[in-house]
This record gives C-alpha cells, structure tokens and sequence, in this order.
C-alpha cells in the first residue's frame, strides 16, 4: 500500500510541477502578446499570422492545464 500512496504523491507533485510551467508559459505568452502589440509598422497580414499562433499556443496550453 504504501508504494500506491507514494505513487499518488509523485503524480500529484509532476501535476503541480505541470501546472506551474503552463501558469508561467501563460505570462512569458502574455508578454510577448503586449509586445507585439507595441510594434508600430507591422503590416496586417504579419500581425494576423501572430495573433493566430500566439491563439493556438494559448489553446495548447489551456488543453495541458486540463490534464
């Protein structure tokens, strides 16, 4: 029984240990979106190309934060 229970705890610590990479992927994601943002001169298609990566690493994300 107790290697199921220590098992347990070393799922639930690489859970947690997950949890904060993404949390902290989420604010470098966050960052370089406002960055982005404060670039002047970058022409439409540019920004659209990352605005749609900058969306699907966030859905990424968000899909391992379920796990």
């Amino acid at each position: 029984m107790t290697n199921l229970n220590q098992l347990h705890t070393y799922i639930e610590n690489m859970r947690d240990q997950i949890s904060y990479k993404v949390d902290t992927a989420y604010d470098y994601l966050y960052k370089l979106h406002s960055k982005i943002e404060e670039c002047e001169g970058v022409d439409d298609e540019t920004w659209k190309d990352c605005e749609r990566l900058i969306y699907d690493i966030y859905f990424t994300l968000s899909k391992l934060k379920e796990l």
